[in-house]
């Protein structure tokens, strides 16, 4: 199964490191596909749409402005286009936010 993360960086919830994490305990599905990670192409942007035509299943990291993105709304309207599902992951449901983790250290 091939998968394609979509997701913005405009915000401090996307990190390198949340994307590497996430690539690990997806890539046990199928082979993903992260634009920062994977990306090594001399065209970017044409890499990211023939990702997107091959791929089975889109994975959103859904932050409060990912739906802002004209690149998240491209990949979810092509992704429609080609009757390929999104699956909606919510980015306070699978990374703690700062209060969390200030409160566990007690800061």
């Amino acid at each position: 199964m091939n998968i394609f993360l979509s997701y913005t960086t405009h915000e401090n919830e996307v990190t390198i490191e949340l994307l590497q994490d996430l690539k690990e305990q997806i890539s046990f599905f199928g082979k993903v596909f992260i634009d920062l990670i994977d990306n090594d192409s001399f065209d970017k942007q044409e890499r990211v749409v023939k990702e997107l035509h091959q791929a089975d299943l889109v994975v959103l990291i859904n932050t409060p402005n990912a739906l802002k993105s004209n690149w998240v709304k491209f990949e979810l309207q092509t992704a429609t286009i080609l009757e390929i599902p999104v699956l909606y992951l919510n980015i306070f449901e699978i990374y703690p936010t700062i209060a969390d983790i200030r409160i566990e250290n007690d800061v």
